[in-house]
């Protein structure tokens, strides 16, 4: 049977949490400020301590035992939950503490509608204690950082559901299909250019494949990517065609160095979803944030 928990034991299990997302003890010991001999000897004790093996380290490498992964994955709710009790037992919001971890796609502070903003300066404003922590994935890694429980929340597109997830939508994006100005889809007839569009070479995002029924059916990528960045770059280059959110492609429409095809029948509309875990308690200020978000956009 596994000893009571004391503060060191707490201690040697963030600092086991910090290796695991580091890939290892050298990655880690900058973030720890410790020395590898120090680290080794908490992760060796806290293993006495919990009587398994929790990682193999050595000349082959750092990776985690089975045990590891399951002491890995216990301690991140185990955090979470204490995080959480300290948030609950605040007496207002104004004394909320601790660090609100979200995520969100890239490329998406130029959408009007995504409010993001209004709503870090709203719990600021009602929460000042509290420390935002915003980083960009991608679909995939969105939706595991909250299953894992390192993000509090994500806002994103999300073709599937997952059963541990929670999905409140949001709004719709709406994407056209663009060309660079020096492309010859640019300058090509409409008319023409409908029997000619699936001659273009086409790239295409990888985190959404749905399409609105009056495109083409056998229009197949040559290039995709998880970024939008990344698909801009390709367009702007004048090689391909592609599809990009409006309000992040009209900053290169104004200035004419973009140019929307056939708006008419080449559109897509994609709705934005907030996902939390269905499978943990969720924390008070991730409770907070939301409720300031549907406020800024008034759902």
């Amino acid at each position: 049977m596994i000893p009571p928990l004391h503060n060191i034991d707490l201690k040697a299990l963030r600092v086991f949490c910090q290796i695991v997302e580091s890939g290892g003890f050298t990655a880690a010991q900058l973030q720890l400020n410790a020395s590898q001999p120090v680290m080794s000897n908490q992760i060796r004790q806290l293993e006495e301590r919990l009587q398994m093996r929790l990682c193999e380290r050595g000349r082959k490498g750092f990776s985690l035992t089975e045990e590891g992964m399951v002491v890995y994955q216990a301690a991140l709710e185990l955090f979470s939950s204490i995080e959480n009790f300290r948030t609950v037992v605040s007496r207002d919001t104004s004394e909320l503490k601790g660090e609100l971890r979200i995520s969100i796609m890239d490329n998406t502070a130029t959408n009007p509608d995504m409010k993001i903003f209004e709503a870090i300066s709203r719990i600021r404003s009602k929460a000042p204690n509290v420390d935002i922590s915003l980083s960009i994935d991608t679909t995939v890694g969105l939706e595991t950082g909250v299953v894992d429980g390192s993000r509090d929340l994500a806002i994103g597109y999300f073709r599937h559901r997952v059963p541990s997830l929670n999905y409140l939508h949001l709004f719709k994006e709406k994407h056209l299909l663009y060309c660079s100005a020096r492309h010859t889809a640019a300058i090509t007839d409409k008319n023409q250019l409908r029997s000619e569009i699936t001659s273009f070479e086409f790239v295409d995002a990888t985190y959404i494949d749905g399409v609105t029924e009056t495109e083409c059916e056998n229009w197949l990528p040559v290039s995709t990517s998880p970024n939008i960045e990344a698909l801009a770059i390709l367009i702007l280059s004048g090689s391909y065609i592609g599809y990009l959110p409006v309000h992040y492609a009209t900053q290169w429409v104004e200035k004419g160095d973009l140019v929307p095809l056939l708006p008419e029948t080449f559109m897509r509309s994609y709705d934005y979803y907030l996902i939390t875990s269905s499978s943990r308690p969720r924390r008070l200020v991730a409770s907070v944030f939301i409720e300031e978000l549907k406020a800024s956009l008034e759902i």
